[in-house]
């Protein structure tokens, strides 16, 4: 999970095998920890599969959330929506436009992950299953920063504080 007003990074945060209540939870007392009393949040989920009863759950508590996949088509630059969402990380931290808590596991995942631009000249970024077999854990850090900064920034203008969430399955190993 990843959570701060742009273009600050202020909580970046794992946790595997809750339910997804609980997680729908967590996030909005993060949420409510950075933000005050006002509680004011979007929270961007990644959707597909389990991630998909997080996105209900939180808007049953009638919270914006933006529900976010990442294997939707990317336009012609991107082979889909993931690629397009960690082009646009690499770019922000390049440049130095993005401030991001000092963290190992973050560090790991992004300097393992691997890319290559495809026959029709798409940047691909390998899949999460290739990294999370190489590095030995799913890459769920670099997955909630790619989401956060991809509505962080449209956001801000809005003065809502962005918590982007990603979640494992507990059952796969």
């Amino acid at each position: 999970m990843a959570a701060g007003r742009w273009p600050v990074v202020e909580r970046l945060e794992g946790w595997r095998g809750k339910a997804l209540t609980e997680t729908a939870g967590r996030a909005q007392i993060i949420a409510k920890d950075l933000s005050g009393d006002a509680g004011i949040a979007i929270y961007a989920v990644d959707e597909p599969g389990i991630g998909s009863g997080v996105v209900d759950a939180l808007k049953e508590q009638q919270l914006q959330v933006k529900p976010y996949n990442g294997g939707r088509r990317g336009g012609e630059r991107y082979f889909n929506e993931r690629a397009r969402s960690f082009w646009a990380l690499r770019k922000l931290l390049e440049r130095g436009e993005i401030a991001v808590p000092r963290n190992e596991k973050l560090l790991d995942e992004l300097c393992s992950m691997r890319w290559k631009v495809d026959s029709r000249g798409a940047v691909r970024i390998e899949p999460k299953d290739a990294l999370r077999t190489r590095i030995g854990r799913s890459p769920d850090r670099s997955d909630a920063l790619a989401i956060w900064a991809k509505y962080a920034r449209t956001e801000s203008a809005t003065r809502l504080a962005p918590v982007s969430l990603t979640r494992v399955s507990p059952w796969k190993f």
